[in-house]
């Protein structure tokens, strides 16, 4: 077995070959933001739970009480460690509980395909809506679907992302880089200092 398939073991079904795609996806963007910015995957992971969560929190205004749900869930995987863990062991361990190996890629699945079908359901009720006080309770209730599919977004790519294979963030990022240049630059700017005048 090579390196490749220990992270990324492909069985020939369509629900493996399609997780592992997002799931390099994801790595792919993590990686990035890492070595432009130093933040390692953990408190990436970390973050985008928090973000999730102050998203979800938005749609109790609109009394939408699965928004608070997923803050929940959100806040939950804020407060527990970043389980980082390749397909592959994540396979292994739920064998090992006795659970099919293919559950933690339908729950990723699941999750992903609720985004586009809660954004589209928010935004038909908001845009079929008329102004009576029924029409407009629907108009609210498709702008709170609306906006917990978008606080949704980052507890899905942390899910993902958990998943990848990425190395250590680089020693210095771009985001160092940069401000250690500036820095250099200002203390190489020679020193003004008034120029007395010599009248004859």
């Amino acid at each position: 077995m090579s390196l490749h398939d220990q992270f990324y073991p492909d069985d020939g079904d369509w629900l493996t070959h399609f997780d592992n795609t997002v799931i390099k996806v994801a790595g792919n963007i993590a990686e990035t933001y890492q070595s432009l910015m130093g933040s390692p995957l953990t408190k990436q992971v970390k973050n985008s739970h928090i973000v999730a969560g102050a998203g979800s929190l938005v749609t109790l205004y609109y009394n939408l009480w699965f928004g608070a749900y997923s803050n929940f869930v959100s806040f939950c995987g804020f407060m527990s460690p970043p389980k980082i863990q390749s397909p592959l062991e994540e396979e292994i361990e739920l064998e090992s509980q006795l659970k099919s190996k293919d559950s933690g890629k339908k729950k990723r699945l699941i999750n992903l395909a609720t985004l586009p079908l809660l954004f589209a359901a928010g935004y038909v009720l908001r845009k079929e809506t008329g102004v009576s006080d029924t029409d407009h309770m629907f108009h609210t209730f498709g702008e709170a679907l609306i906006v917990q599919s978008l606080a949704w977004i980052p507890d899905v790519y942390a899910m993902y992302a958990s998943k990848a294979d990425i190395p250590q963030p680089p020693e210095k990022s771009v985001y160092d880089k940069a401000k250690n240049f500036f820095r250099v630059s200002a203390a190489k700017q020679p020193e003004m200092r008034p120029i007395p005048i010599q009248y004859p």
